[in-house]
């Protein structure tokens, strides 16, 4: 187990903590809350401090185009090279019109929905 230490931790799910820990076990993390609490909690475990900073989540690259999805299955036999799968994304879309790019994109968004991927609504 670790804890990992900062003037600030910023969870996603609710407000910023100051002077706020991360519990880290097994590579997950088991509790985030104020300093005092996490380290008065799991005693005799490494403590990274890194003071003056913020600890938030990993940034995830969420560029992304969701008019591809109308496209899923299209560009199957290019995908293992780059070029010619740029080439043929391009031909396609530029065939599509701006409602089809819409709704290939309305398609996107509402499909690679968490919520609706956890009420079942999507496979």
């Amino acid at each position: 187990m670790k804890i990992l230490t900062a003037d600030w931790v910023l969870p996603i799910s609710r407000s910023p903590i100051e002077h706020g820990a991360v519990a880290i076990a097994d590579g997950r993390i088991v509790e985030i809350a104020e300093r005092d609490e996490v380290v008065n909690k799991y005693t005799g475990v490494e403590i990274e401090e890194f003071g003056r900073s913020a600890i938030l989540p990993g940034f995830v690259n969420c560029h992304s185009h969701l008019e591809i999805t109308g496209m899923r299955g299209a560009l199957d036999s290019v995908e293992h090279d780059f070029t010619a799968w740029l080439l043929r994304l391009n031909a396609l879309r530029a065939a599509m019109s701006d409602d089809e790019i819409n709704a290939a994109a309305v398609l996107g968004a509402r499909s690679t929905s968490p919520r609706r991927r956890e009420w079942g609504q999507v496979p």
